[in-house]
């Protein structure tokens, strides 16, 4: 796979996992359960250990709290829980980072709709925009007639 491709199945991954619903809510703080209201927050990145997402929310970012996140997608809902949440930016929206315990069946079931999206999606996005910009006329490819009058 070339560096154009490359770069092209990261922006459609991120495009789906942008419109992948995500709430996250705090479960417990130090030993005691508790039970929060969720916020939907926006996924930027998933890898097998750690979630980045976005939020306009100024979470706490102290060791003793879990979050617990549902993932929701084409009808599969997916629980998992994270600590040590790493905050960047002291503007919002804020981007944080989260090391999560998703287990191995849910981590099968969620990459593989995952790809199963990409592999229907980023086909169709790369032929919608290569016949889009096979039918946009540029200037520089059309002649242009250039008439001058003369006043008599």
């Amino acid at each position: 796979m070339n560096e154009k491709e490359n770069a092209n199945r990261q922006f459609h991954l991120r495009r789906l996992l942008a419109s992948m619903e995500c709430r996250i809510s705090i479960s417990r703080i130090g030993d005691k359960p508790v039970r929060t209201k969720y916020a939907l927050v926006q996924i930027t990145d998933l890898q097998s250990r750690k979630i980045q997402f976005m939020s306009s929310l100024k979470l706490p970012a102290d060791p003793r709290i879990t979050y617990t996140f549902e993932l929701l997608m084409d009808g599969i809902h997916i629980l998992c829980t994270g600590s040590d949440l790493q905050r960047t930016g002291q503007t919002a929206p804020y981007q944080y980072s989260i090391e999560h315990d998703l287990g191995a069946h849910e981590r099968a079931v969620l990459f593989s709709r995952i790809n199963q999206r990409m592999e229907t999606s980023y086909p169709l996005m790369t032929k919608a925009i290569e016949s889009y910009s096979s039918s946009y006329v540029y200037d520089h490819c059309t002649p242009s007639h250039y008439f001058q009058t003369s006043w008599a």
